[in-house]
C-alpha cells in the first residue's frame, strides 16, 4: 500500500513538472491575418484581425497607429501589440502575450508580411507565421 502511495505521489509530481515545463513556453502560429489601413496612410490602421492557433483566440483591434497599444484577444488570456517595421514597406511584428493558468506571462514576437489587392487592404503573405512564447 505504501509503495502504491509513493508511486502515485511520484506520478503526480512528474505530471506537475511536465505541466510547469509546458507553461514556460508555447508554440503559436496564425494564418489569414487581415489589415485595413486608412487610405493613403502607412501608419493608421482602420481594422486588424488574426486568429491564434492552436488556442483559437481571436485578436481584433481598430483605429490605432503604429506602434499600437496592447489589445486583449477577446476573453482569453492573450493580448497583442503591433509594430510596422520601418525598413520594409509591408512587414510587421506582432508581440503576443499569454497569461497562463500558473501565473506565468509568456511573450514572443512574430514577424510577418502583408500584401493586398489595394494599397490599403493587406492580407498576410504566406500560409502561416509562427513563433514561440517564453516566460
Amino acid at each position: 500500500m505504501r509503495t502504491l502511495l509513493l508511486l502515485a505521489l511520484f506520478a503526480s509530481a512528474l505530471a506537475d513538472s511536465k505541466l510547469q515545463a509546458t507553461q514556460n513556453s508555447e508554440d503559436i502560429w496564425f494564418g489569414n491575418c487581415n489589415m485595413v489601413l486608412e487610405r493613403d496612410s502607412e501608419t493608421r490602421v482602420v481594422g486588424f484581425g488574426v486568429t491564434l492557433q492552436p488556442s483559437g483566440a481571436r485578436c481584433d483591434a481598430s483605429n490605432f497607429t503604429f506602434p499600437s497599444p496592447e489589445f486583449k484577444c477577446g476573453d482569453s488570456g492573450y493580448s497583442f501589440s503591433l509594430v510596422k517595421l520601418p525598413e520594409f514597406y509591408s512587414r510587421y511584428s506582432i508581440q503576443i502575450s499569454h497569461l497562463v493558468e500558473t501565473g506565468n506571462l509568456l511573450r514572443g514576437n512574430i514577424t510577418f508580411g502583408a500584401v493586398g489587392p489595394l494599397p490599403w487592404i493587406r492580407e498576410q503573405f504566406g500560409a502561416t507565421a509562427n513563433g514561440t512564447l517564453r516566460s
